[in-house]
C-alpha cells in the first residue's frame, strides 16, 4: 500500500505535468481575440471585396466573429490599425510607404508593417464611349472623380501634376466612394475618373458601368508615367493585357501602389504568423470565391513584395517556412 506521503507526491507531479502540458495551449488560447475586423474600402471597390473574402475564411477556420470593415480605403485604414480598432487593413503601397516613413500626405510616421502583398494596380482613365475627353489635357475645366476621400492624393495629385495639371485650379476633383462615383460617371456628373486593373480584373463598379453604357480607358502618358516610377519606389510599369475584361486592346501604364495586408508593427507574432498560414493555405479556395486573390495564386512572387515598408516578423517567419521568402 502507497503511503499518503508517496500518494500526495504522485498527485503533484500528475497535476504538474497537466499543467506543463495545457501550458502551451492556454497561452495560446489567451492570444486568440474574442473578435476580429478587417479593414476594406467603399462598398463597389476591390479592397472591400478582399477584406470580405478574408474575413469569411477567418471566421469559418478561428470559430470566432470576423467582419470586413466598409472604410475610406486605405488612409483610414493606416489610421484604424494605429488605433487598434482593426487587426488588418487592405492597404495599398502608395499609402503604407509614405504612412511607414512619415513623408508625402503623412506629416508623421505610422506602425505599420506588411504580412502579405496581393497584386498590382494598374492604372487608366475611364471615359464613356463619346465623350470629349480625349487626353488628360481635356480635363481642364470639368468635374473629375478622383478617389475616395483624400486616400488617393497620394498618387493622383502628383499623377495630374506629372500631366501638367493642378488640383482645383485646372479642375475640380470630386471626391466619392468607388460606386458613387461610377454612378456619376455613368449620369455625367463628371466626365472621368480612375479605373485600376486590380490583378487581372477591373473592380466590381467599373465593370458593371461597362455593361450598362460602355467603357473608354484613356492611359497615362508615357512622359507622365517614366516620372511616377521614378518619383515613387513603390510604383513599377504595367501592361494591362488586351484580353482583361472590357478591354479591346492592351494598355501601357504604372502600378499606382497594389494592396497589400497591413498589420501593427507590434501585433502579436504568433496571431499574424497564424492568420497569414491560413489565407496563404486557402488561397486556392480564396481565388475560386473571390478573382482579386487569382493573381497571387498565378503569381507568388507578388504574396511577399517588397516596397521599402518592412514585413511583420510574424508573416516573416510563416513566408521563409514556406519557401517563398526573397532571398538577398
Amino acid at each position: 500500500m502507497r503511503s499518503p506521503r508517496l500518494k500526495g507526491l504522485l498527485v503533484a507531479v500528475a497535476v504538474a505535468a497537466m499543467a506543463w502540458a495545457a501550458g502551451p495551449q492556454q497561452a495560446s488560447a489567451q492570444k486568440m481575440p474574442s473578435s476580429m475586423e478587417i479593414g476594406g474600402a467603399s462598398i463597389g471597390g476591390a479592397f472591400y471585396v478582399v477584406a470580405g473574402g478574408v474575413a469569411k475564411l477567418l471566421e469559418k477556420e478561428l470559430k470566432i466573429p470576423v467582419t470586413a470593415a466598409v472604410t475610406e480605403g486605405s488612409r483610414e485604414n493606416v489610421r484604424l490599425i494605429e488605433r487598434k480598432q482593426i487587426f488588418m487593413g487592405v492597404i495599398a503601397s502608395n499609402n503604407s510607404y509614405p504612412a511607414y516613413h512619415g513623408v508625402l500626405t503623412y506629416k508623421r510616421k505610422y506602425p505599420v508593417a506588411l504580412a502579405m502583398g496581393l497584386y498590382p494596380n494598374a492604372f487608366t482613365l475611364h471615359t464613356l464611349p463619346g465623350s470629349s475627353i480625349n487626353s488628360f489635357a481635356d480635363l481642364k475645366g470639368n468635374r473629375v472623380g478622383v478617389g475616395t476621400g483624400r486616400t488617393w492624393d497620394a498618387f493622383m495629385v502628383p499623377l495630374m501634376k506629372a500631366h501638367g495639371l493642378t488640383y482645383k485650379k485646372d479642375f475640380k476633383p470630386v471626391y466619392a466612394g468607388m460606386s458613387d462615383l461610377y454612378t456619376q460617371l455613368g449620369d455625367g456628373n463628371i466626365v472621368a475618373m480612375p479605373t485600376m486593373v486590380s490583378g487581372l480584373s477591373p473592380i466590381p463598379a467599373a465593370l458593371r458601368l461597362h455593361a450598362e453604357k460602355g467603357a473608354r480607358y484613356l492611359p497615362p502618358e508615357p512622359q507622365a508615367v517614366e516620372k511616377m516610377v521614378k518619383q515613387f519606389p513603390y510604383m513599377t510599369r504595367q501592361t494591362i493585357p488586351a484580353n482583361t475584361p472590357t478591354f479591346e486592346k492592351a494598355v501601357e501604364t504604372f502600378d499606382i501602389g497594389g494592396p497589400l495586408l497591413t498589420v501593427r508593427a507590434d501585433a502579436d507574432e504568433e496571431l499574424v504568423y497564424q492568420v497569414i498560414k491560413l489565407i496563404h493555405q486557402n488561397l486556392k479556395q480564396l481565388a475560386a470565391d473571390v478573382r482579386y486573390f487569382k493573381y497571387a495564386e498565378l503569381n507568388p512572387a507578388v504574396l511577399t513584395t517588397q516596397i521599402g515598408v518592412p514585413y511583420h516578423p510574424g508573416a516573416i517567419r510563416y513566408w521563409k517556412e514556406a519557401g517563398l521568402w526573397p532571398k538577398k
